[in-house]
């Protein structure tokens, strides 16, 4: 039997030997993930690129959630995120959303627009753009009812 602290995989939490390695991630791998306490296995993280790759997406990273993909040889690249957001039309989204705006349609907020004082439901994460809950955000949304993009607060 393997020590108490001896690295497994934080996905299937089996132990690693000669049959199943840690991976090394193009985006967050190197000395900052040696150092980590967090590790994957390459076949996990292979299972997690073959399950996204029958929808023609790139898998998330499961550490620092960068899209990668698997390699013919085994390795791990990084992926072109060439697809735009359907919903806040920015060039970074792996599927038919970029990850804030998956993360936005979960947790839908009433948002006030700093202009007309109008609410309206923005499935976008307008709170990461605010240094405060009382202040605006950094970043523009559309208003339907200034027909503008202004500023937002929660």
């Amino acid at each position: 039997d393997a020590p108490p602290n001896a690295p497994s995989c934080a996905i299937c939490l089996d132990d690693f030997d000669d049959s199943r390695l840690a991976c090394d991630l193009p985006c967050c791998g190197g000395a900052r993930a040696r150092d980590s306490t967090v590790h994957f296995c390459i076949q996990c993280v292979s299972h997690l690129c073959a399950r996204v790759r029958v929808r023609d997406v790139a898998a998330r990273c499961p550490r620092c959630r960068a899209a990668i993909v698997a390699r013919h040889d085994g390795s791990f690249a990084l992926a072109s995120c060439s697809r735009v957001c359907d919903v806040c039309r920015q060039p970074k989204a792996t599927g038919l959303v970029c990850d804030a705006c998956a993360l936005g349609r979960r947790f839908t907020l009433r948002y006030a627009c700093v202009r007309c004082g109008r609410t309206q439901r923005i499935p976008h994460p307008m709170w990461r753009y605010m240094a405060t809950p009382r202040d605006a955000s950094d970043v523009t949304w559309a208003c339907g009812a200034c027909q503008d993009f202004t500023h937002w607060v929660i």
